[in-house]
């Protein structure tokens, strides 16, 4: 996956990650929230990319 497909896919992810986070806030209370998971995988997962282009940037 090159440089740009990696920043198309984060920008996906930060709009679904916008989605996500208003079904958290609908919910109403973190406490019992079943999409705090996908929030913290959303999250994981834009790292490892931004990890990995400013990786292949450094080359």
């Amino acid at each position: 996956m090159d440089i740009k497909e990696k920043e198309e896919l984060i920008r996906l992810l930060s709009k679904y990650q916008e989605e996500t986070m208003e079904k958290v806030k609908k919910w109403g209370s973190l406490a019992s929230c079943p999409f705090i998971e996908k929030m913290n995988t959303i999250a994981k997962v834009g790292c490892y990319l931004s990890l990995e282009i400013a990786e292949s940037m450094k080359r």
